[in-house]
């Protein structure tokens, strides 16, 4: 197995984020909040300027093995000034081998949220996730309550766990 490096992308590489994201969507439409057919419409622009935002109350972080770049996870700081200590989780994803690559994202992303003095992160995740769910609970997040329906994919509802993690 190859070494698993985990870094940022390059707004010119934002091909790959475009890539990896429809990806993510393809495997579990509840990964992101945004709907396939959307980002597959999404302006190139768009993408750049997403990556550009790193930093910028929004992280997005990378894994990649081997030269290819195997997962992702993106989060955005609250926009209002009430909550503006708490960031979501808003894409974590990874294409091969999972547990370690998420463990490895989200603890990059914990570390850098941390360090930017945000002490509250939050996660929807898809109810019947499981394994994930139990993951995300050895990070020390906490199931907060349930949003029934609260996603509508194609005619499907989804309800979703809201966890969260508190660092203070």
């Amino acid at each position: 197995m190859n070494e698993i490096n985990v870094g940022i992308l390059e707004a010119e590489q934002w091909e790959i984020f475009k890539h990896l994201q429809i990806a993510a969507l393809k495997e579990d439409p509840t990964v992101f909040s945004k709907l396939l057919e959307d980002e597959e419409k999404e302006q190139d622009e768009t993408w750049k300027k997403r990556l550009q935002n790193h930093g910028n109350n929004e992280w997005y972080y990378f894994a990649e093995s081997g030269g290819e770049v195997i997962g992702m996870i993106s989060a955005k700081r609250s926009d209002s000034k009430k909550s503006s200590h708490v960031a979501e989780v808003t894409c974590i994803y990874a294409a091969k081998d999972k547990q370690t690559v998420i463990r490895m994202l989200l603890g990059k992303l914990l570390s850098s949220l941390t360090q930017d003095g945000i002490p509250k992160v939050r996660i929807l995740v898809n109810t019947k996730l499981t394994k994930e769910i139990k993951e995300y609970q050895e990070y020390g997040f906490n199931i907060k309550g349930t949003l029934e329906k609260e996603y509508l994919i194609n005619g499907v509802y989804f309800d979703l766990n809201i966890m969260e993690k508190l660092s203070l």
